[in-house]
């Protein structure tokens, strides 16, 4: 889905975020998929909002940590 205008990338970065607590503590395989891909499209539109200025570690989030 793309946006015109400004992105917020404090909304962006929150929604990750928020996907990936719920990720963690899913009661489900599918759930914790779901809420993965949600955080990885979050984490791709920051990635494009900020013209790959930077980027997310992949793979990092692990939750034997």
């Amino acid at each position: 889905m793309e946006r015109e205008g400004p992105t917020d990338l404090n909304y962006l970065f929150f929604r990750q975020q928020v996907e990936r607590s719920r990720a963690e503590v899913a009661a489900s395989d599918a759930a914790r998929k779901a809420h993965e891909e949600l955080a990885e499209a979050y984490e791709e539109q920051i990635e494009e909002s900020t013209a790959e200025t930077f980027t997310l570690a992949a793979n990092n989030h692990s939750p034997n940590r």
